[in-house]
């Protein structure tokens, strides 16, 4: 299996700046788990929405939703869980 590119929406970036600040523990942990997207983009704890490309990664209380394509992955947003 290759690995596929990964790509950052800027709608991730403050997201993911605010997570760093915040909690960088949980940071480094949905850090891992996106960059383990580009190995294998159906994880555990991923689901994949209905009648498109999206699929959503949940690490802890955080959600993160992702694009899947031929060879790469586009990581649109980051977010905590409602709840």
């Amino acid at each position: 299996m290759t690995d596929r590119n990964l790509i950052y929406d800027t709608a991730w970036l403050p997201a993911f700046r605010e997570l760093v600040a915040t909690a960088k523990v949980t940071a480094r942990r949905v850090m891992v788990a996106v960059n383990m997207l580009a190995r294998d983009p159906g994880p555990p704890g991923s689901s994949r929405l209905s009648g498109s490309t999206f699929h959503r990664l949940q690490v802890g209380d955080y959600r993160v939703l992702y694009e899947v394509g031929d060879d790469l992955v586009r990581v649109w947003s980051l977010g905590r869980v409602p709840g």
